[in-house]
């Protein structure tokens, strides 16, 4: 009987020796999985795997950003396709009426333009269950719409913005059934091609170089109110690069360190020893900086390197991720999808912005792709 609790009281050290070793073997394999929902598969194992991957994100906060994945529409079918793994993923996606626009993407919904009656639409293509939001009739023709949060954990506090006509914005709160336009200076009189919420504020940038700051905080925006309390200014910025020239396209996307960027695209030209141009696109990255106390922009100044971010851009809303935590992801570079191709195009920061590597996963199908990021926060 002694020796069968000797046994006994060894088998169960042995056990628990196995047992406090598994964390780490455990966090050795989570930094080894790329995508989150390897993640969420390593979870549903056991319980005590669960509790271990909520442990392992709560103290890497690998999941505070994650990196969008290119949604893409082939002839008769949409999917989404993961640049680490070069595979679709989620395929047939069901979106509604394929004459209909999408203009934008954020917090994983897509905003989707009927291209008729102009009416949006936010449909979420990794939860195809869940019932589509119709937006308020907007009869503008609108260019680009953002959300504030993801409309299913904020039914009443997230906030769309859309820029439309080019050069003006509408706001809409979640719950209200009036679009509310937004009234700017007329020293704006450039196109406008990207807005963000930052700080709790509105941001929008133009391919002039004029960056749009709206006070939102202490203000009430609804159509039945006054809006000469909004705080609405115009700062005009310099770019040594583009100066006195038009950019193609200006983004404007907060860094993982919480700093604003302005990024300006340009297709710049090459004299060849033909005495010919030779154009290709080049990226300017700007740091923004504005004044906690007056709101007026203090900081305008280029960043030579973007460092371990790589930057994701086109009709979504910006975003920026940290490369490091993501093997696959190539450091301060970015990650752009244009209008007019299907191609996605990684540019080198380094380089003067230009390009150094391209990939079609469309194969040359039209429209182009479209970055779209799952919404996975980690485990909670």
């Amino acid at each position: 009987m002694t020796r069968i609790k000797k046994l006994n009281k060894h088998a169960s050290a042995t056990f628990s020796s196995y047992l406090s070793a598994w964390p780490d073997l455990l966090f050795l394999v989570l930094d080894k999985l790329l995508e989150p929902i390897d993640h969420v598969r390593c979870a549903a194992v056991c319980k005590q795997w669960q509790s271990l991957g909520k442990e392992y994100n709560l103290a890497t906060q690998r999941w505070s950003r994650v990196a969008p994945m290119l949604m893409i529409s082939g002839r008769s079918s949409t999917s989404m396709f993961s640049v680490s793994e070069g595979k679709s993923y989620i395929k047939n996606v069901q979106l509604p009426n394929k004459h209909n626009r999408i203009c934008g993407s954020s917090h994983g919904w897509l905003a989707i333009v009927d291209k008729t009656s102009q009416d949006i639409t936010l449909v979420n293509p990794f939860a195809q269950a869940m019932v589509p939001i119709n937006l308020p009739h907007f009869k503008e023709n609108v260019s680009k719409v953002i959300l504030s949060a993801d409309p299913a954990l904020n039914p009443t506090s997230y906030m769309v913005v859309a820029i439309y006509n080019s050069t003006k914005l509408a706001v809409l709160r979640g719950g209200e059934e009036d679009w509310n336009c937004i009234r700017l200076p007329d020293k704006l009189f450039d196109s406008l091609t990207d807005v963000i919420i930052y700080k709790g504020q509105i941001y929008a940038v133009s391919v002039c170089g004029k960056i749009v700051s709206i006070n939102v905080n202490n203000c009430v925006i609804n159509s039945s109110h006054s809006q000469e309390s909004l705080d609405v200014r115009v700062f005009m910025t310099r770019s040594r690069k583009f100066r006195f020239r038009e950019c193609d396209e200006a983004y404007l996307v907060e860094s993982t360190k919480g700093h604003l960027w302005h990024v300006q695209r340009r297709n710049i030209g090459e004299t060849q020893f033909d005495g010919s141009i030779l154009f290709e696109d080049g990226f300017r990255v700007d740091e923004v900086e504005f004044s906690d106390t007056d709101g007026c922009m203090v900081k305008h100044v280029e960043v030579e390197s973007i460092g371990d971010e790589a930057l994701f851009l086109g009709k979504n809303y910006s975003v920026s991720v940290s490369a490091s935590k993501l093997p696959w992801c190539l450091p301060n570079s970015i990650y752009f999808t244009g209008d007019l191709e299907s191609v996605m195009t990684i540019y080198d920061v380094d380089q003067l912005g230009t390009a150094c590597a391209a990939c079609d996963p469309n194969y040359g199908q039209k429209p182009p792709g479209l970055w779209i990021t799952p919404p996975f926060k980690g485990l909670c």
